[in-house]
Formats: C-alpha cells, structure tokens, sequence
C-alpha cells in the first residue's frame, strides 16, 4: 500500500526537491529512512555530551539494518547469476550438438552436390559466355543505328505524347496546313496573342473575321474549356473583333453537342465541330472551314427581324442534320477508300513477290547457262566464235554445215563426225556434249543468225 505524504518547502528551495520525485515510493521511504537518521547525528553535540551512547546506538542501528539489506540484494544476485550461467551453459551445449550433427550431415552431402553443381555451372558459365558475346556483337552494330533513331524521333515522340501543350500545338499545325490548301482566306495566328477574346486563329475571308478555336485533347472538360470558349467569344463579339466562330476537336467529342452542330451565341453563328470515326483530320479540318464558309454567307444575307432569325435557326438546324447524313456517307466512303487502299497494297506485295520469283528463276538459268553454255539460245547480235571455245565452235559449225547440205538438224552426235573440220576431235567433243546434243540442237534452230552464217 502506498501513501500520498505532502510537504511544504520553500519556494526558492523547491528545486532540491526534483530528484526525488523520480524515485520510487520504496526508494523514498529508504531516503527518508537515512535522512532521519543523519538529521539526529546533526542534532548531537558531541563537543559538550559526555555520554554518546545514543549516538552509538544510531549508528550501529543504521549500519545492520542496511547491511542486512544489502548481503539479501547480494544473494538475490547471485541465485540469479547462478541460474543464468547453468540456463545458458545447457542451451549452449543442445545449440552446439544440434550444430555439429547438422553439420555432419552437411559434410556427408556437400561433397557430390558441390560437384553436381560445379559442372551445372561451368556448362551454364560456357553457355552463357557465348550467349554474351554474340549479344555485344549484335548491341555494338545496333547501337549506332539505336542512336540515330533514338535522336531522330526524340522530338516527334515529344509532339505525341508529351504534355497536352504540345500535342495541341501538333493539332494547331495541322489545323493551319490543311486550311492553305483551301484557298478560302487569311488565317491569322492568335495563340501568342493576349488580348480579349483572343483564341487560336483568326480567320478572315471578305466581310467575315471568324474565330478559330482548335482542341487536340482526347477529353474536353465541360465546364472549363467551355466556359472559356464562350466567355472569349463574347468578349470577341463586344469589341467587333469577330462576327462567327469556329469550334474544331480533333480527337475529343464537344459535351452535349452532336458532330457538327450549329449555335448563336453573343447574336453570332457558331460551328461546333467533332471528331467522326473513320474520318482523317485533314478530311475533318476541310469539311469544318468550307461549312463554316457557307454558314457565314447565309447570316450575311439574313435580316434583323424576329421571324427572319427564327427562319434563320431552322436553317442552321436543317444544315446541321445534312451535313451530319453526309459526314457518315464520307466516312463510308473512306472505309471503302482504305480497303481498296489494303488490296492494292497486298497485290504490290504479291507483285514484288513475283518479281524476287521472276529473279531467283533468272539466277538459276544464268548458273545454268554458265555450266552449260552451248544450251543457251544465242541472241541476234551474238557472234558464236567470240561466245564459245574452239571445240564448242567446231561443234556448232558441223551442225550447221549438216543442216545447210541436208536440210535437217541431226538427231544424234555421230551424224556429224564427218562435218567436222577436225575429224580427230570428234571422241572428244562425243564424250563432252553427248548428252545435252538435243537441246543444243533445239538451241540453234532459235539462232537463225547462226545458222545464215
């Protein structure tokens, strides 16, 4: 059981006071203790007692009781001590006989698969090193080419995949390349412009300045990119900058809005136009300006008045829808465009495919004509003398000689023994061209030239 004792010190003193407040309530009681008994020895006056018998007794008092303590703290430690030193002697004798058995078991075993695995090992090692090296052959040529390609296509890459920036400068520029194939106006560069009402392009044909708005992204924010379309292009109608607009997403459908779709805000036209599938950019680009074109000349002609401008809407919601009936028809056009573009493209494979054919087929008969030169036919202008050898010629000759005295090729090689100029030759040429004597006969009959000679 413990007891809450309070004291009162003074203030200026209350700092003796901090070390024992970490102590714990036995260590206290013992401080105290000894604090009593020092506190009495003070309070003797050993210059004038005579007896100090009490003083004696004090400390004689204080001096067993703690040693009593301590010989108990001290055999405390030693039981401890005693008991630990036999707990980790045991468990150190059982970890080293279960080592020395494991270990025995590993020695008995080590040896084989040390040897199994050193020849895994060195096959692997001799595998692996012709592996390696074929491997740098191939990355040292390939490194230059990787190199070369790798900077050529470095800034392109960033173009198409990197930030929506770029990829909406590469729409931008599309946009601007495609429109000077239109020959419909000026387009005037807006993007580094920063005053009011400013978006990408200013297009300016005649009496029309339109507003040219172009988004590469593949999702288009509803409430932001909108919002700052329409915010720019009332700025632009206030200040008579502009007098119809012009929406194009490339990639992207415009929230809540068809693929082309007609609107008026700030009392001007505005197009809005989407990405179709199955339809090129530069073939949407085009459709959206020249739409645009005619929807700028039907405002221009269009009066003031109430019941104009609702005629006016139903104009604008007509052209809508028929342009939208003909964008699909274009797209099925294109489909078709890109099939028959695929065919062509696998009758020129098949075509190239036929001409290495044609070629190999060209190889082989020139080996075949080089190892057998008298069965090829000869050209017109060929001169057999400068063609073949002195035998080849001899033989040639005697079958022309035979054909222009008989009036018929010869059927067999010793027909013409007696035609030869050099009769002793003929077992020789025999045994050369016996076998192929036909078709070199077959040869000459194409060779009018040869035979006239």
């Amino acid at each position: 059981m413990v007891v809450a004792v309070q004291f009162f010190i003074p203030e200026e003193r209350l700092h003796v006071c901090d070390w024992l407040k970490q102590q714990s309530p036995e260590i206290t009681a013992q401080i105290l203790e000894l604090t009593q008994t020092v506190y009495k020895m003070n309070q003797i006056n050993t210059h004038v007692s005579a007896n100090n018998q009490h003083f004696i007794e004090c400390i004689h008092s204080w001096e067993q009781k703690y040693k009593d303590k301590l010989l108990q703290h001290q055999k405390e430690l030693a039981d401890i001590v005693d008991k630990t030193k036999r707990n980790t002697e045991t468990n150190h004798e059982q970890t080293v006989q279960q080592y020395q058995i494991r270990m025995n078991e590993l020695i008995q075993t080590n040896q084989k698969e040390k040897e199994y695995y050193t020849n895994i090992i060195e096959q692997n090692n001799h595998a692996k090193q012709k592996e390696f090296d074929s491997l740098t052959q191939f990355i040292r040529d390939s490194q230059h080419e990787n190199e070369k390609l790798k900077n050529s296509i470095t800034d392109l890459t960033k173009l198409f995949t990197g930030s929506a920036s770029h990829t909406g400068i590469v729409g931008e520029n599309l946009v601007h390349y495609t429109f000077n194939t239109l020959q419909l106006g000026m387009l005037d560069d807006m993007r580094y412009d920063t005053s009011p009402g400013c978006e990408d392009f200013l297009w300016s044909n005649d009496t029309m300045l339109c507003s040219v708005e172009v988004k590469n992204s593949k999702c288009l924010h509803s409430k932001h990119d909108m919002d700052k379309h329409i915010k720019r292009i009332s700025e632009a109608a206030q200040t008579t900058k502009i007098n119809c607009a012009l929406f194009i997403s490339l990639n992207a459908r415009v929230p809540n809005k068809s693929h082309f779709e007609i609107q008026t805000h700030s009392g001007i036209p505005i197009l809005y136009v989407s990405k179709y599938e199955s339809l090129s950019h530069q073939t949407l680009i085009e459709i959206a300006f020249r739409l645009m074109h005619i929807i700028w000349n039907i405002h221009k002609h269009n009066t003031q008045t109430q019941d104009d401008s609702h005629n006016f809407n139903h104009i604008f919601h007509d052209i809508s829808m028929t342009f939208s009936q003909q964008i699909k028809t274009i797209a099925a056009l294109d489909d078709s465009i890109l099939a028959i573009e695929k065919n062509t493209q696998n009758t020129f494979t098949q075509l190239q495919k036929l001409r290495k054919s044609k070629a190999v087929l060209c190889d082989s008969l020139d080996s075949f004509y080089s190892k057998y030169p008298l069965i090829k036919p000869l050209s017109q202008n060929e001169d057999p003398c400068e063609t073949y050898n002195e035998s080849q010629n001899s033989l040639l000759k005697s079958i022309s000689l035979f054909h222009s005295k008989r009036k018929k090729y010869p059927k067999e090689i010793k027909q013409i023994k007696s035609y030869l100029e050099n009769p002793e030759i003929y077992h020789d040429i025999a045994n050369d061209y016996g076998q192929e004597f036909p078709t070199i006969v077959d040869s000459l009959k194409k060779s009018k030239k040869f035979l006239k000679n």
